[in-house]
């Protein structure tokens, strides 16, 4: 005997709520007549089945309708209650046991067919001969093939307005386990009642019952006659694929610039990076990182980019004493990797997207290819190329500094992957191309860079949107400039100390400019470092300590990129330069050594006078291409091509 109590959830759907006493008798005890008293409170539901003259088929568009038909997937979370002989009443179970996760189709209104997957933990007690308890867990994953009836549409009629949905479905399953028999087939059946509090995203309560094969399990506290019988009960999300592909279908597609306009960029980043390249500790393996890509918007919302990614950072860290001097060195590695990265830029997909924002963010997704350059204590891997790959994430945030240029910052998260073999010793000091006695496969850690940088657009065919028209000549342009500054440089030391400080340079550089886009230039910059490195071999350290202050002299050509794809305008508060020359280093000691180098680098300038400018500037020498011997000793991570970074800050006076 019991009561039924209901609340109206929709037209022809209640929610019920059901108390019922049961009487019950066991009869083929040895010991006569037990009587078990049950008392069950059920909480459910009820659908109103019409005949088909009552039935609502509302068939006129309503907005925001549900689909009749489509793909659709959800998930979700929840427990299980797997029927037991008994069990011990003060032991839990948990109370997250399962996961749910499903992708169908529905044929029409009614029909349609799901593969389901549901990853199940049931955990039991087991008592020791000792008296001690210990939990061990069953784990079972069930693939279902179901097919799936929407009730309500096929008893109350159809309604595509309806907020409320209530579907029944089964079919069979294939049941693989961790313990016990490994795989099995068994059987599903279930319903779900689903709300919808989107257009195409409704929120779940699922109630599946798993059955499988009595050999199934090997526990005497399962219920295994005729077969073991799960209740899987789920809370989730399911979600219309309708209206993501309507979205996609809706997005400003169109909503790009005209032919060639703000299509292409250039961006360039600098900043630090973490490595932890395993065993190194995370607070030593703190690098540089640099990035020059090219990229190109398909729409305002929608773009990728390829360029260069350089990296310097360290990939363990040794100690060693020589005359009762003690120093942590820190081994280098250089990372050289091709990486291409999809932009996703959110603001865009609005049909009004303005350009000209003043802050904006884009999602970056890619990937990487290149070389990874390491060294060790012992140079038994000596300087080797080591091949890596790895997917990344990141986020680009900017600002707009003019119309013309744009400060980001960039953090990225880069997987790394090694694909040739690389073995290290217990030790942590020794890396190793073949596998040694006591060695074990080396582990990458990933790498997260936060890098500062530009994006200039390369807006060619719309040139002359806001430039001066008037001929070069008669702008009375200031044609020579001139510059001071100072800053440090970063050297690419393989095995340097662990207080090894940062590195001071002073620049110079004067030019003339040949018309409003080029000019020809001669820098001068004077570095000044003191390199401690050390040399190891059978784990007898020497250590060094030299100051080769070098001055170069480089005669540059140099491209006035804004001017180049924007137009020439005096009035510009920002501009961006690109150089490129021969460039000869002279050490300043006694003997004077000289080596050739190829000098590349980019200056930024701010204007805050009519003839004063602060400046940015970042210069990279490359040496070593003639053979000499290195004006940096130590330094020379492949071969003898050594790289110096220099930054500088100072002022410039145009004349």
């Amino acid at each position: 005997m019991g009561a039924q109590l209901w609340a109206k959830l929709t037209n022809d759907l209640r929610l019920t709520f059901e108390p019922s006493y049961i009487l019950m008798e066991h009869f083929d005890r040895s010991d006569g007549r037990v009587r078990y008293d049950q008392a069950d409170f059920k909480l459910g539901l009820a659908v109103l089945f019409r005949n088909k003259l009552q039935r609502n088929y509302d068939l006129n568009p309503v907005k925001d309708d549900l689909p009749e038909r489509g793909f659709f997937m959800g998930g979700g979370l929840g427990w299980n209650t797997t029927i037991n002989k008994w069990r011990y009443t003060d032991k839990s179970r948990g109370l997250l046991l399962n996961f749910n996760g499903f992708a169908g189709y529905n044929f029409n209104m009614y029909h349609g067919a799901k593969l389901m997957v549901d990853y199940i933990a049931n955990p039991i007690w087991q008592q020791s001969r000792s008296g001690d308890f210990s939990k061990f867990t069953y784990k079972n994953t069930f693939i279902s093939a179901d097919y799936q009836l929407n009730i309500l549409n096929a008893m109350a009629g159809y309604r595509p307005s309806r907020r409320w949905g209530v579907n029944l479905y089964g079919g069979p399953s294939l049941v693989l386990s961790e313990h016990g028999k490994k795989a099995d087939v068994g059987a599903n059946v279930g319903g779900m009642i689903s709300y919808r509090v989107l257009p195409y995203l409704s929120l779940f309560y699922s109630h599946t019952i798993y059955w499988m094969p009595s050999s199934h399990y090997d526990s005497n506290q399962i219920y295994t006659t005729p077969g073991a019988v799960s209740n899987v009960l789920a809370f989730g999300a399911q979600y219309h694929l309708n209206g993501f592909i309507n979205t996609i279908k809706n997005l400003p597609w169109r909503n790009a610039p005209s032919s060639g306009r703000h299509r292409f960029f250039l961006d360039y980043g600098y900043g630090y990076a973490n490595y932890p390249m395993l065993p190194s500790k995370g607070k030593y393996s703190w690098g540089t990182s640099m990035q020059l890509s090219l990229g190109w918007w398909a729409n305002s919302f929608l773009g990728a980019r390829i360029g260069l990614n350089m990296a310097k950072g360290v990939d363990m860290t040794t100690t060693h004493t020589v005359k009762s001097q003690t120093e942590d060195i820190h081994h280098a590695i250089g990372l050289g990797t091709i990486a291409g990265d999809v932009l996703i830029n959110p603001l865009g997909l609005s049909k009004n997207y303005n350009r000209h924002s003043l802050v904006g963010a884009n999602l970056l997704a890619g990937y990487q290819n290149g070389w990874l350059v390491l060294n060790d204590a012992e140079h038994t891997i000596k300087g080797s190329r080591i091949t890596v790959s790895g997917f990344r994430l990141g986020l680009q945030l900017w600002t707009r500094l003019s119309r013309d240029l744009r400060l980001n910052i960039e953090p990225m998260y880069s997987a790394l992957n090694i694909h040739n073999s690389v073995y290290i010793n217990e030790a942590g000091n020794t890396l190793y191309r073949t596998k040694e006695t006591g060695s074990k496969p080396l582990k990458l850690g990933n790498s997260f860079s936060v890098r500062i940088g530009l994006t200039v657009p390369l807006n060619r065919i719309a040139r002359y949107e806001d430039a001066d028209m008037t001929s070069y000549a008669a702008k009375k342009p200031m044609r020579w400039f001139g510059a001071v500054g100072g800053g440090w440089n970063i050297l690419l030391t393989k095995h340097r100390f662990k207080n090894d400080g940062a590195k001071l340079n002073l620049a110079a550089f004067a030019g003339y400019r040949l018309n409003e886009i080029t000019a020809v230039r001669l820098g001068l910059e004077y570095v000044m470092d003191n390199i401690k490195y050390a040399y190891i071999e059978n784990n007898n350290a020497s250590f060094y300590e030299e100051k080769p202050n070098i001055a170069f002299v480089a005669a540059n050509f140099q491209l006035d990129l804004l001017s180049y794809f924007r137009g020439y305008n005096p009035n510009r508060l920002w501009n961006v330069a690109l150089y490129a020359g021969p460039a000869i280093g002279i050490q300043t000691n006694k003997e004077h050594n000289k080596d050739g180098a190829i000098n590349l680098g980019m200056t930024v300038n701010r204007q805050i006078s009519k003839h004063i400018s602060a400046f940015y500037n970042h210069n990279i020498y490359l040496m070593g291409f003639l053979g000499q011997e290195s004006l940096l000793p130590g330094t020379n991570l492949m071969g003898k091509i050594t790289a110096l970074n220099c930054i500088n800050f100072g002022l410039m006076y145009n004349l």
